[in-house]
């Protein structure tokens, strides 16, 4: 059994005044009663749940959504008296945020760190710049899909690939983007960690998630064409996400839009399999940190070669960096470089910035995922039998 190392936060509370510092400034900066995304789809969503009911509206199709954050929205409506329907919206994903910061206290103490370090660790996580934006401002429900995927790379870790696989079927029903981690899932099939009878698990879930919706009346047809519906909304290069398309799209004719997403995903495919031979060629049982660091540089590198991504779709990413530092603390800069990069795009929509801040930002976001690069490399190959949330420390 491996023995943990003993970590500590230097300066915790000065960074965590820091943190809030920031996120006081940002607050202000970003804060708008009301975003376009608010007031022109999730809160009609929220009044059509309210107007018709939780059993008739399932049975309708009023969103974009697939049924399971249509689910929580309905329990949102419970406090519609106690709060206005943008609070609710938005206290749904903070929800998941606290939700989150406690399994980030867990994680820490599983890779050695002490209670009181742990703790200061998780609310720094609930107070990252970008966790703050995306949920209590934004009142985006990207948290709930991230911490899925999040938990399915620990239990894989901690080598329960039932589990991790109902956990990525779960994160699949609610967001499409589940799908990013797919070079990863792939490599695990490759080295068996995973079995087909695993693997079939997550399109199960997928099913039982929206048979509420079927039961209420909504075609199966209907619920499983869902993300074909929203691949085909959105058609831009770009949509304002951290990666190289938000720069050609601007540097080509509108024209040639059809042909750069077609060689895009070509690009994109090959980048993918070559994800899973650098991972492959990192053993069949490879040490825990490495599995994080595969995890983290599939979910930085994915949306950054596809195109028609939106700013959004780098959140998890920016999550599982956050668990590689707390693992690996010397890869801190990454979180950094991640947020920074995100914070920019964001700034695109909800403030009608000038595209060069989302330039910038592509910058950061090159170097992040230079840097990950560089740091997996040098990762020893040797394997590691045994693991920090295996073990239960």
């Amino acid at each position: 059994m491996d023995k943990l190392p003993a970590h500590s936060v230097r300066h915790p509370v000065l960074l965590l005044a820091l943190l809030l510092v920031i996120d006081s400034f940002i607050i202000h900066i970003y804060w708008r009663d009301l975003n376009d995304d608010l007031s022109d789809h999730v809160l009609p969503w929220y009044r059509f749940i309210l107007e018709h009911g939780w059993l008739s509206a399932w049975g309708m199709r009023f969103s974009n959504y697939t049924p399971p954050y249509l689910y929580l929205l309905s329990v949102g409506t419970l406090a519609d008296r106690l709060l206005d329907p943008a609070s609710i919206i938005r206290g749904i994903s903070v929800s998941f945020n606290a939700l989150g910061a406690l399994g980030v206290l867990w994680f820490a103490r599983a890779y050695g760190w002490s209670r009181e370090n742990a703790f200061y660790i998780a609310v720094a996580f609930f107070a990252l710049p970008e966790i703050v934006v995306n949920g209590l401002i934004w009142g985006q429900s990207d948290i709930i899909y991230t911490l899925l995927v999040a938990a399915f790379v620990c239990l894989v870790i901690a080598r329960k690939g039932t589990i991790a696989m109902a956990a990525i079927g779960l994160a699949f029903a609610f967001k499409l983007q589940a799908v990013f981690i797919g070079p990863f899932l792939l490599y695990l099939y490759v080295v068996r960690a995973l079995s087909l009878r695993q693997f079939l698990i997550a399109p199960l879930i997928y099913l039982v998630t929206m048979a509420p919706a079927a039961a209420a009346g909504r075609g199966w047809v209907d619920l499983l064409s869902v993300y074909a519906r929203q691949i085909t909304e959105y058609r831009q290069l770009s949509l304002n996400a951290p990666n190289p398309y938000v720069i050609v799209q601007y540097m080509l004719p509108i024209s040639f839009d059809d042909v750069v997403v077609r060689v895009g995903l070509v690009i994109a495919a090959v980048v993918a399999l070559v994800l899973v031979v650098a991972f492959v060629a990192r053993g069949r049982e490879p040490a825990r940190e490495t599995l994080l660091f595969m995890a983290t540089l599939n979910l930085a590198v994915v949306p950054y070669v596809l195109p028609e991504m939106h700013e959004r779709y780098f959140f998890p990413a920016s999550v599982m960096a956050f668990l590689l530092a707390v693992a690996r603390p010397r890869t801190w800069p990454v979180v950094v470089l991640i947020q920074a990069a995100d914070l920019l795009a964001y700034t695109r929509f909800l403030l009608n910035f000038r595209l060069l801040w989302v330039a910038i930002g592509v910058t950061l976001m090159t170097c992040a995922i230079a840097a990950l690069i560089w740091l997996f490399l040098r990762v020893p190959v040797e394997s590691q039998s045994s693991s920090a949330l295996e073990t239960g420390r």
